[in-house]
């Protein structure tokens, strides 16, 4: 599928660019999204927690990290 490999290629320039800018709040969310979109749950809840931390009232990241947790229970019913 074009968009999960495109999704995966971002991984390595959000993950470079958060070990330069370690609180950068943009990159966790971007690679937040990448590991939701391709449905990697943990790091996806990981990475918006992060996020979170960084910036509590953020709706993209609580977003992201609610539903990552919502689709790895759904998953683990199955």
């Amino acid at each position: 599928d074009a968009k999960k490999a495109a999704y995966s290629q971002t991984l390595p320039h959000y993950t470079k660019a958060i070990e330069l800018l370690k609180t950068d709040a943009d990159a966790f969310q971007g690679r937040a999204f990448a590991y939701f979109r391709l449905g990697q749950w943990d790091n996806a809840i990981k990475d918006a927690g992060e996020v979170v931390r960084l910036d509590a009232k953020n709706p993209n990241a609580l977003f992201i990290r609610a539903d990552s947790i919502y689709n790895k229970k759904d998953k683990a019913l199955y």
